[in-house]
């Protein structure tokens, strides 16, 4: 007895899964509380790690900033992803 191969008649294409709002292009999933779920302490350690981040940051800017050849390389990138993104934007 000769069995037939079924097959789908379907067309639709699947669907793209959605990011996840807890993933991250650098790493595994994590769970991050939000600021509801934080106790006071919690929240102002938050703030606190934050701000002492944006002041690194700071800080490391003013050193390339300091450095006329490490300005010049960054200027350089930056103009070629400035073309880059017209490009982008004109084929839109």
């Amino acid at each position: 007895m000769a069995t037939r191969k079924t097959t789908s008649t379907s067309k639709a294409k699947p669907k793209a899964k959605k990011p996840s709002r807890m993933s991250s292009s650098t790493g595994p999933e994590v769970a991050v509380p939000s600021n509801a779920t934080l106790s006071r302490q919690e929240r102002a350690e938050r703030v606190r790690w934050q701000a002492e981040d944006d002041l690194r940051t700071l800080r490391r800017a003013e050193e390339i900033r300091s450095q006329p050849s490490r300005l010049k390389v960054v200027q350089k990138i930056a103009t070629e992803e400035m073309q880059a993104l017209e490009k982008i934007k004109k084929r839109i």
